[in-house]
């Protein structure tokens, strides 16, 4: 039986009502909840992340993996991340998880679940994505100073979103099986149906 979270446990702790976490408070909040929970911290609040579909971790994972097998087979220095938390530099209030993350090969000690040096970020929407943490997050983004790329990834069409710094951080819409994505900083060209496949939105399984 599938379980759907308590909507009350996505809600902002109401302990810090009165005041927001820095992301050093949030850190040790985090530090004390069981290992099973996800968290960020959107503008000094903690919000719990709700449970992803299947089809959102299948994305995420496709990108993930697709990423890995480029940046080995031409020996580049950037390690991609599934699922991992952020740290941004002079954003006091500010502590996302990141769906994929292209971090530095540099990235310190691995048994951390921060990174501080990234150079990519990719969500997978989920409802209510746009209207609540995304523009927050885009903000925070677009401002590291070793970010290059941020992608918004729909999971009910093969749709993707591609901020690039090179561009101004414009958005290029990219819709459709056949849309090819161009990170052109990594030599890196995909189409859509390759994040899709598995999905039931755009791989080999589909018609």
């Amino acid at each position: 039986m599938n379980v759907r979270p308590d909507k009350a446990t996505l809600a902002p702790l109401p302990t810090q009502q009165d005041r927001k976490f820095s992301v050093e408070e949030y850190l040790a909040f985090i530090d004390t909840r069981p290992d099973h929970e996800r968290w960020q911290l959107i503008d000094g609040g903690a919000m719990r992340i709700p449970h992803p579909t299947l089809r959102h971790q299948g994305i995420a994972s496709n990108l993930c993996y697709i990423l890995m097998d480029h940046f080995r087979a031409r020996h580049l220095p950037p390690l991609p991340i599934f699922r991992i938390g952020l740290i941004v530099p002079g954003a006091a209030l500010f502590g996302p998880f990141g769906d994929v993350v292209v971090a530095d090969d540099d990235v310190g000690k691995m048994d951390t679940a921060f990174v501080e040096r990234f150079h990519l970020v990719a969500e997978v929407l989920s409802d209510g994505d746009m209207e609540n943490d995304i523009p927050v997050k885009l903000r925070h983004y677009v401002r590291h100073p070793q970010n290059l790329y941020v992608l918004l990834i729909e999971q009910d069409r093969a749709r993707v979103d591609l901020r690039a710094r090179a561009a101004g951080w414009a958005p290029v819409i990219l819709e459709g099986h056949e849309a090819v994505l161009d990170l052109p900083e990594w030599g890196f060209r995909t189409p859509l149906a390759e994040l899709y496949d598995g999905t039931g939105l755009g791989g080999t399984e589909d018609p």
